[in-house]
């Protein structure tokens, strides 16, 4: 089993890390929601970004909530 890496974004750094993994567009567009709660990702309020299977990615937002449900359920 490979060890995850731990990655840290910076804030001015959003937009460009955003756009190198071709998500920037969906965000701007409103079709990206936290899988916890179901609400609306913006570059500003993501915690988490998790990549999937078929260069999909799995986004958590900054509520404590979420980010806690997220990692109860083993960060999958």
């Amino acid at each position: 089993m490979e060890n995850p890496k731990l990655k840290i974004l910076f804030d001015e750094d959003v937009n460009s890390f955003l756009s190198s993994i071709g998500q920037l567009a969906e965000i701007e567009a409103g079709h990206v929601f936290c899988n916890e709660c179901g609400s609306l990702i913006t570059n500003d309020n993501f915690q988490i970004i998790v990549p999937q299977e078929n260069s999909k990615f799995l986004y958590v937002c900054k509520s404590p909530q979420c980010v806690k449900c997220y990692y109860e359920k083993g960060g999958k």
